[in-house]
Formats: structure tokens, sequence, C-alpha cells
């Protein structure tokens, strides 16, 4: 019986895959299986029972093995979850990048390896993803509300709040 390769995902076949393969001889079966577990055609093709007469032979029977429809598309379909597997593993995860910008912004700085215009950018693009820079409604309130108290402040003595604070004891 033939070792199948299992789904990364369902850790079985999927019914196009038993379908495909159960579509192949018992030797072509070999010859996608030992391809899928990384043989190269030649190598899949003498594993799996073919007796060429020379290597060169083997080669070519090996190529045009693999060009057979049927053994084409159940080698691409075993493959098919391995390759999305990479690709989805290749990209980086929404906490991935935070954790790579919170190290950066976190980092003393290097003068090898960061500058701080770099430490700036990664504080900024963890702000951005954070949603920092998206100020809620109750905190425009009170921005709002802080803004005009110190306007009728200002107005009030029309000179520097400094002032104001520094001579709170000269009324008394």
């Amino acid at each position: 019986m033939t070792k199948k390769r299992k789904s990364a995902d369902q850790n079985v076949l999927t019914d196009e895959q038993k379908e495909l393969l159960h579509s192949l001889n018992p030797r072509q079966q070999k010859f996608v299986m030992n391809m899928v577990k990384g043989m190269n055609q030649t190598q899949a093709y003498k594993a799996s029972g073919y007796n060429p007469k020379s290597d060169d032979n083997a080669r070519s029977m090996a190529a045009k093995l693999s060009t057979n429809v049927n053994v084409k598309a159940a080698y691409e379909s075993l493959m098919r979850p391995a390759v999305e597997k990479e690709a989805s593993e290749a990209v980086a995860t929404r906490n991935e990048a935070l954790e790579i910008l919170s190290g950066m912004a976190r980092r003393d700085l290097d003068p090898f390896s960061q500058s701080y215009s770099d430490k700036l950018t990664a504080i900024k693009l963890l702000g951005q993803m954070q949603g920092w820079d998206k100020a809620s409604d109750k905190d425009k309130e009170q921005t709002n509300s802080l803004l005009a108290f110190v306007s009728g402040v200002t107005d009030t003595y029309q000179g520097n709040p400094a002032d104001i604070i520094g001579n709170r004891g000269d009324d008394e």
C-alpha cells in the first residue's frame, strides 16, 4: 500500500486528492509521493519501481511521466497545502509587526544600527496601528474644554499664564 502525504490543514487527504491519486496506477502514485517527499524526478522514477536502461533513459522517462496530465494534477494538488502554508507563514502578522516596532521604539539607541528618526518612525507607526492618532470624542471634548479654560484665563489677565500662576500670592 502506498504511503500518502497528509494535508497540512486536515491531516487527511481531501476528496480531490484521493480522486486524483486513484486515477493513477501504483507506480505513478509512488512517483508522485516520492516527488512530494522531496526527491527529484529521476530519483522518484527509479524509487517507484521503474527499471530504466540508463540514467539518461531514467531522466527522459521521468520528465515524460511528470508531464502526464493526471500525474501533474495529483502532484500539484498534494503540494498546494504546503505552498499555501509557507506563503501564510512568510507574511508577518499584526502582532509580529507590533512586537518588532515596539522593540525598535524601546531599544536604546545604537549609533551603528538605529537612528533617532528610525526610533521616531517606529513610534509613529505603532501609534497609527494602535489608533493613537485618532482622538476619541471624550478626548476631543476634554481638549476643547481645556483650551477654552486656558483661553478664558489668558483673556481675563491678558498676559502670560506663567505670570498669572506666579502672581497668585500677590492678591492676598
